[in-house]
């Protein structure tokens, strides 16, 4: 482990011992400069062990869609309910606020804005969390939708736990109902 916390062995900082140089490109440091030429030296070692900044950065590297199926997980995203009081409230929910006005209980389905997608380790956490380090590198992320990596996670638990691994039966618990049969007629 070096002064970040991170394994000797990452490749984010090959000039950490190097006294007077940037730790991540070797650049020579001047004035007050200690450890980094320029903030993006810094910003590539964050992007690269920061959750919330690697979370980001493997979403866009996937294209907003899940590695496994393709889906974009908007339509897994659960629907919820929003109580409607003013314009303000109805604009952040990019509801129109006319349409607004006659429903007596001010409740809506409000559709979400953002799709259900999720980033998985590849090599599990296990309850490690999900600070700072190494195991954050893009190497070790993808993006899935909520079904395949729900799949992903028992798929790890049962090779844990030492179950012979079987495929997976995905429940179709956000896919839409068949089609029923037409109404009947009086």
């Amino acid at each position: 482990m070096n002064r970040y916390g991170l394994d000797d062995t990452c490749d984010a900082l090959p000039f950490l011992n190097d006294p007077g140089v940037c730790n991540r490109c070797g650049k020579a440091l001047t004035g007050r400069q200690t450890q980094w030429c320029r903030e993006e030296c810094f910003a590539e070692l964050a992007w690269e062990h920061s959750w919330d900044w690697a979370r980001k950065a493997a979403r866009d590297r996937d294209g907003n869609r899940c590695v496994r199926c393709g889906s974009d997980g908007s339509e897994q995203r659960p629907k919820r309910w929003a109580k409607v009081e003013s314009i303000n409230a109805a604009r952040r929910l990019g509801l129109d606020w006319p349409a607004t006005l006659g429903c007596p209980s001010g409740l809506f389905i409000v559709k979400p804005r953002n799709p259900w997608l999720e980033v998985n380790h590849i090599e599990p956490r296990m309850g490690r969390g999900y600070g700072f380090g190494c195991h954050n590198h893009l190497t070790n992320l993808e993006t899935l939708c909520h079904r395949c990596h729900v799949a992903e996670t028992n798929r790890q638990y049962a090779e844990r736990r030492g179950d012979q691994l079987v495929d997976v039966l995905q429940l179709a618990l956000f896919q839409p109902a068949s089609p029923s049969r037409a109404p009947r007629s009086a």
